[in-house]
């Protein structure tokens, strides 16, 4: 005699679709919002975002310095 697998062990295939289905895109402006939410506070409370493009032109001046070879981005 076997039990029953519950739901929530069942794979996504296996499983009956809901009863009515939320469309995905209904979480969009609040993932949007939260984005953008990070981004100000890390933006205005830390040092943590850092500009590839600045970074890239600063660390390839230090290599083609120091190595004699590179790229001159400016």
């Amino acid at each position: 005699m076997t039990a029953a697998v519950p739901a929530w062990l069942r794979p996504l295939a296996l499983r009956p679709p809901p009863a009515e289905a939320e469309p995905a895109w209904r979480y969009l402006p609040h993932c949007l919002a939260a984005a953008l939410l990070l981004r100000l506070g890390l933006g205005l409370f830390t040092d943590a975002i850092t500009y590839p493009d600045e970074l890239y032109q600063y660390l390839e001046q230090g290599h083609r310095f120091a190595f004699g070879y590179g790229i001159t981005t400016w």
